[in-house]
């Protein structure tokens, strides 16, 4: 018994066969038009191309997103919270309306967003303290949920099936601003390069399970995303195992990606002196979208603090 095996070819050490089969399916080699297709995980892969060239880089975006390094993070399982909405009674919903278990990488982005935008973390990322003065009346019940265990302060979003409390904490808020500061600057540099600005683009494909499943409006208010790309972010869901198919089914879509690979290129981060900058400024966050004018007023969760 005798069968061929065809591997794709990967950009590099960390652009792997993953995007370049996301490359393909996208759909951006067949535009004059320049788009971004960004894959989202412990490294945040991302490739700016049209029909004429590729060109891609990883930044080491942390697991974050995937939950780890998360005090209540897992992974996409069922009870995980996958959405935030804190202008409701009921503000989390989880995966299989299972009861909750942790938070997981749509829900990490939604909690972070919802905080800004109810001032529940300040643009530098330092949680609402007691002795601030909060700046919207009508939403400080939310204010409830705040609260310090342990010397940390950390932000109650419920309580498991034992009673256990699910919170978000300040050191939660720190991962996050480091992973989607490094996924910015990643965006910032391919687009830098080609001497292009955001409105040059037609698309923003978001690949992997993640970008399929999480809110885009949170990856937007936590400035992962530039807020220039709103309206222009596609979820492309599986494009890996869609570009696969492809390059397995048609030689024209074979001997395309091969010599897209072959003139592609990478561009290692490291090595330029702008990504620290703007890795810097992506430290910063800044509420875009304003609290919701209609609420569901919630009385909080009550804590036992020590």
């Amino acid at each position: 018994f005798k069968s061929n095996i065809s591997i794709m070819p990967g950009v590099s050490s960390y652009v792997g066969s993953d995007i370049t089969a996301g490359i393909l399916s996208s759909g951006m080699l067949e535009s004059e038009k320049y788009s971004l297709l960004l894959d989202l995980g412990t490294n945040g892969e991302m490739a700016l191309g049209n029909k004429d060239e590729v060109i891609t880089c990883s930044t080491a975006a942390g697991p974050a997103f995937e939950g780890a390094n998360i005090k209540y993070g897992v992974g996409g399982i069922l009870g995980a919270i996958s959405e935030i909405d804190l202008s409701k009674k009921n503000k989390i919903k989880t995966i299989g309306n299972k009861p909750p278990c942790g938070v997981c990488g749509s829900g990490v982005l939604d909690a972070v967003s919802e905080m800004i935008k109810y001032s529940l973390i300040d643009e530098t990322g330092r949680m609402f303290d007691e002795e601030d003065d909060f700046e919207f009346e009508e939403y400080e019940y939310l204010t409830k949920d705040l609260v310090e265990i342990d010397g940390m302060k950390q932000y109650v979003l419920a309580k498991d099936s034992k009673g256990d409390i699910i919170s978000f904490t300040q050191k939660d808020v720190r991962e996050v601003q480091l992973a989607k500061a490094a996924i910015n600057a990643g965006i910032q540099i391919l687009v830098k390069e080609k001497n292009l600005d955001f409105n040059d683009l037609e698309y923003l494909y978001l690949g992997g399970g993640f970008g399929n499943y999480m809110n885009v409006q949170s990856s937007l208010q936590i400035g992962m995303i530039p807020l220039e790309l709103d309206g222009k972010i596609k979820s492309i869901g599986n494009c890996a195992g869609s570009g696969a198919k492809m390059y397995l089914l048609s030689k024209e879509y074979r001997n395309l990606i091969i010599d897209k690979v072959n003139t592609s290129k990478y561009i290692e981060l490291s090595n330029r002196k702008e990504f620290q900058d703007y890795f810097v400024n992506g430290m910063m966050m800044e509420r875009i979208y304003e609290p919701a004018q209609k609420y569901t007023q919630n009385q909080g969760i009550t804590v036992d603090t020590f």
